[in-house]
């Protein structure tokens, strides 16, 4: 015989809503809609969880990638800088005038590398990319090619100027220092950017054609190498007399 809870269960569960079923399927449905309420947080938090750790784990890539570009550049610069000290010692024809090995000299040219050069051209060859991103595109190609040399080689002449007189302390005041800086830009920019196209467009040529955006900064800067002892050259040459200032100077007296 079938038990006698059957029956009562099936009574109370055949009722309009109001017998012992009807609430036991209440409460079911009321539990079934808390525990996929409960299932939809956990689901939003673990997917917020997910786009916070990706989004740390890109942060973390562009500071350990903008890092690397800004330590090659400031290696770069010493060393370009210590083959110019070297090949200016070497042109010495007395040894008593031989110039000393410039350790403060080498370090302001780490530092420009380090703090602005490499940080600019980390940035600056991502714009261009983004700006111009098929290699193959002949016109994009010139377009980087253009736009490196008119918008960056100018701002890198300027900034490496600027900062080599600025943080040399043997110039004199801050005001002698900043004087001294606008004459050096007055008589060097132009020239020295002209001698720069020679080397740095067929060189930002293979550049943008054939490096991948990850390799652009160490590639250009081991050309770099060549172009800071350039620099380093340029920058530490002193500015002939302003003439204007001369001749405004002595008619005051």
């Amino acid at each position: 015989p079938m038990p006698a809870w059957r029956p009562v269960f099936r009574a109370g569960g055949g009722g309009g809503g109001g017998g012992n079923g009807g609430r036991f399927l209440g409460g079911g449905s009321k539990s079934a809609r808390l525990l996929m309420r409960a299932s939809s947080v956990i689901m939003a938090a673990s997917s917020s969880s997910s786009s916070s750790a990706a989004a740390s784990s890109t942060l973390a890539a562009r500071i350990s990638s903008l890092g690397k570009s800004a330590v090659t550049a400031g290696s770069m610069s010493v060393l370009g800088d210590a083959i110019a000290q070297g090949v200016q010692a070497s042109k010495a024809t007395d040894a008593k005038k031989k110039p000393a090995f410039e350790v403060a000299r080498s370090a302001r040219m780490g530092g420009f590398g380090l703090l602005l050069y490499g940080p600019m051209q980390h940035y600056w060859y991502a714009f261009l990319d983004r700006q111009f991103p098929i290699k193959t595109n002949l016109a994009h190609f010139a377009n980087k090619l253009v736009w490196n040399q008119i918008m960056l080689g100018p701002t890198v002449l300027v900034t490496v100027f600027t900062w080599t007189n600025m943080t040399t302390p043997s110039l004199g005041t801050m005001q002698q220092r900043w004087d001294a800086t606008k004459t050096k830009i007055k008589h060097d920019l132009v020239p020295t950017m002209l001698n720069g196209w020679k080397f740095w467009v067929p060189a930002a040529a293979v550049n943008f054609s054939v490096v991948p955006l990850p390799y652009q900064v160490l590639y250009m800067s081991a050309c770099g190498v060549f172009w800071n002892f350039y620099l380093s050259l340029a920058s530490n040459t002193p500015a002939p007399v302003d003439a204007d200032k001369t001749n405004a100077n002595t008619k005051k007296r």
